[in-house]
């Protein structure tokens, strides 16, 4: 198999921490694991007030591949994470969560997936509550995205930060980052619009879920903002993507035409239009859906989401 990338290319694993001391320890053990080793662990801290920054201290002393820097004050989750991603001198960025744990060929597995094009890849992952990594339940629920049909994720995302590693080129496309839109559903985007997406089918991070977590869902809460403030959220962050510099003339009208469905039909019980539009586009609206007879299934979802329920659309 033949790469874009020579086989000893640095990658940077890009780590954002705060108050993280809980599960640090375990996901630093696993980086520094890696069966690919030409890497740097560019960790920035958010001015955490607990033991944080003394245990990366700690890990900085023991590896030179690992650089550290902590902020004089907290700046917030997405711009500490921009500042990280500048310090990064690799061709490929790994993102990592400070509370995951991969399993020990992660990068050469991402790394194998590189083809001519390709400015993103990921992976499924497992995910285990709390302190039980062993009871870890692999997560293919959803089948992820892959490839360059950009209108997929105009409907649902399924690139999770915590899997992917990107291209530097891809940064210099995706920079600066919206004010709505999450970072790995952006990056997903512009590297759809730019180049491809691929995925290794392997499950190459342990996800740990706990009260702490950053939200899954592409909107944050959606069950605490209602009706009214959850679709206005949605249009903003659609909006943000209409805004993607190279969007091919079709996708951005299908956009377009999403939008207008969600900001007109929003507070009915059910939205004849909304549910046409989903039917006709179904294989693309519901991509990451499993189930078979799809036709059978095509209705049902339409249905469903036609209802204009948050519950159907987080």
């Amino acid at each position: 198999m033949h790469r874009s990338t020579p086989a000893d290319d640095l990658v940077s694993v890009v780590m954002c921490t705060y108050n993280g001391e809980q599960y640090l320890s375990a996901q630093m053990n696993s980086i520094l694991s890696q069966s690919y080793r030409n890497i740097e662990v560019i960790v920035c801290d958010d001015a955490s007030t607990d033991n944080t920054p003394n245990i990366l201290a700690e890990y900085a002393v023991k590896d030179p591949r690992i650089k550290v820097s902590v902020n004089a004050h907290t700046t917030g989750i997405k711009q500490n994470f921009t500042n990280a991603l500048k310090l990064a001198a690799g061709n490929w960025i790994a993102v990592a969560d400070q509370d995951d744990i991969w399993m020990e060929h992660k990068l050469k597995t991402l790394l194998d997936c590189v083809m001519p094009g390709v400015l993103l890849v990921h992976s499924y992952n497992a995910e285990f509550p709390g302190n039980e990594p062993e009871a870890a339940v692999i997560n293919r629920s959803r089948i992820r995205f892959s490839g360059n049909d950009t209108r997929k994720l105009f409907f649902y995302n399924t690139v999770y930060g915590h899997t992917i590693m990107v291209s530097k080129l891809l940064l210099e496309h995706a920079r600066p980052f919206p004010t709505k839109v999450f970072y790995d559903w952006w990056l997903g985007l512009i590297a759809s619009v730019h180049g491809k997406v691929a995925l290794s089918n392997e499950v190459l991070v342990k996800h740990r879920i706990h009260a702490s977590n950053s939200s899954r869902y592409y909107i944050r809460n959606p069950g605490k903002k209602g009706q009214s403030g959850f679709f206005q959220e949605l249009n903003e962050m659609l909006a943000e993507c209409l805004s993607i510099d190279g969007l091919a003339p079709g996708d951005k009208q299908l956009l377009q035409q999403y939008r207008r469905l969600i900001a007109s039909e929003w507070t009915k019980w059910f939205s004849m239009p909304m549910f046409l539009f989903l039917l006709k586009h179904a294989p693309t609206t519901f991509y990451y859906r499993r189930k078979k007879p799809m036709f059978f299934y095509y209705l049902k979802y339409s249905f469903k989401k036609a209802t204009m329920q948050i519950k159907h659309w987080s």
